[in-house]
């Protein structure tokens, strides 16, 4: 049986394990590979071209802190078409697409920085449902690309440096960017059909004439437009958290506006 939680293989290149019983398997992977299984990296890896390729579906690739970096070419890590993929905890540079996906739906990236390379994110030819959370992407032509594709959602994002774009859309709707630190004139469209809805994590505290929290008041938040866009109840601290709120919607040649919000309780 084997009971360890953490296995060091140094300088390995294959090591397979029976752990049918109990434990944890842990494989190291020393150089760029086809990821068919779970996989967590325990060194940085380099490559002359694409690194990290997927070759099956519900798979979860967990860089652990640990860099993949290219020669400005090919792509860091490839989706390949395959759904239900994960990518967390990467740093990603120097390729010509850090994370490219292609016809992959529900895709996760996470608490990864992807910097240096023509585009950080490509999502592309009918990526739906991709989610791309608490990341940082950074000094990138393109900071994400959403090109033909549906329902993208990026959250808790930090664009910086982007020289073209931090988010570039062309062929593809309902994408939106929320709690995200961005430059306003760099969300760029490449057709009159692509749009992008930007929203806010919005927290409403409500207290009485003497300043102490109002418990269970009742939240109505409405839009521009009169529209109810989300209520709730404050908590015993005052505060009533209500989700994401849309602030505006931007397609090429429009910014439409759902501000002011008008709070009453």
């Amino acid at each position: 049986n084997i009971t360890s939680t953490y296995l060091n293989l140094v300088n390995s290149t294959n090591f397979t394990i029976d752990a049918s019983r109990q434990g944890t398997i842990m494989t190291q992977v020393p150089t760029c590979t086809s990821v068919t299984a779970n996989l967590t990296l325990y060194e940085n890896l380099s490559s002359n071209g694409t690194c990290m390729v997927f070759a099956a579906n519900n798979v979860t690739l967990d860089c652990n802190g640990f860099a993949i970096r290219g020669n400005s070419s090919g792509y860091g890590i490839n989706t390949n078409g395959f759904d239900r993929i994960e990518v967390r905890n990467c740093l990603v540079t120097n390729y010509s697409t850090g994370l490219f996906s292609s016809s992959s739906d529900y895709l996760t990236v996470s608490n990864t920085t992807i910097s240096s390379s023509s585009a950080g994110i490509n999502l592309t030819n009918s990526t739906r449902n991709a989610s791309i959370f608490n990341n940082n992407l950074s000094a990138n032509a393109y900071g994400i690309q959403i090109i033909s594709s549906t329902d993208a959602s990026i959250e808790n994002t930090t664009f910086t440096a982007s020289t073209t774009a931090d988010v570039h859309s062309s062929g593809s709707s309902n994408s939106n960017l929320t709690n995200s630190t961005f430059n306003a004139s760099k969300i760029t469209f490449g057709d009159s059909t692509s749009n992008t809805t930007v929203k806010w994590f919005l927290t409403v505290n409500a207290i009485d004439l003497d300043g102490l929290a109002l418990e269970g008041a009742a939240v109505n938040v409405t839009n521009a437009f009169g529209q109810l866009v989300a209520s709730g109840n404050t908590t015993a601290n005052g505060n009533a958290y209500l989700g994401s709120v849309a602030d505006y919607l931007k397609n090429q040649s429009i910014t439409l506006s759902y501000s002011p919000l008008n709070i009453t309780t």
